[in-house]
């Protein structure tokens, strides 16, 4: 996994490819925790690249979007297929990045 970060006006962007597993999820977890102590408006991680996320992975997408949304930042996922969906819940994150998730935000 390689993660790229930019911020871009009151946007931290997060451009992730390759496989996000546990093995990687600390290193996600140190680009998300840079949102906490900068001052951003909005957190947009674009996952279009990201070939697998497991529940290492989910796990701490899903802990940012919980201290994120305490500070009413908003973390908006960009997905395959052009989906751009805004994270407000844990296990409606779990339910977006299934293999046969349905759901169209999270």
């Amino acid at each position: 996994m390689t993660i790229r970060s930019a911020t871009v006006d009151d946007e931290l962007l997060l451009l992730v490819d390759g496989v996000v597993d546990g093995a990687v999820a600390p290193e996600l977890h140190r680009h998300l925790s840079a949102a906490e102590v900068l001052t951003v408006g909005c957190v947009v991680v674009d996952l279009t690249a990201a070939s697998h996320i497991d529940e290492g992975g989910i796990a701490v997408l899903a802990a940012a979007a919980h201290v994120l949304g305490a500070r009413s930042v908003p973390l908006w996922l960009h997905l395959s297929h052009g989906r751009t969906v805004r994270v407000t819940d844990a296990s409606a994150l779990r339910a977006l990045l299934a293999p046969d998730g349905e759901a169209e935000t999270a």
